[in-house]
């Protein structure tokens, strides 16, 4: 199954391809929070949901604080996360435009399957309806 994914990622059309999706679905993310953000809706989920902060509560605040020059985080991990989403978002835009080696588009999806997979099980392990689950 894992050959089948590389395969596909191989090709520099198909990598271009991802990337300009990668990059529209990000902008539309953006987007998205940035008119959340104006009209005062900014709730983390988490804390509606379980009654508790969640490890990312006060990033979206600290990214636009930050486009704004404002450097004091409420979040110790927004300016990492910031600088690693600008990164990727530069990156993939980059390369929906540029053609490529396989070497990159492999070497690309190593990098990010070796970092997703640590992160997805972290996440999961501090998620409050996991923990919950795992009382029972």
């Amino acid at each position: 199954m894992a050959g089948w994914a590389f395969v596909i990622v191989m090709h520099s059309d198909v990598y271009r391809t991802v990337n300009r999706i990668v990059v529209c679905a990000a902008a539309a993310c953006a987007c998205t929070f940035a008119v959340v953000y104006f009209r005062g809706a900014v709730v983390c989920s988490s804390r509606v949901l379980y009654g508790e902060s969640c490890i990312l509560c006060g990033c979206t605040r600290d990214f636009f604080d930050i486009l704004k020059g404002d450097l004091n985080m409420r979040n110790p991990l927004s300016l990492g996360l910031f600088c690693v989403l600008g990164a990727e978002f530069t990156w993939r835009l980059v390369f929906s435009f540029a053609r490529v080696r396989r070497t990159v588009a492999r070497t690309d999806a190593i990098l990010h399957l070796a970092v997703a997979v640590p992160l997805l099980v972290y996440l999961a392990a501090v998620n409050p309806l996991l923990r919950e689950a795992l009382r029972i």
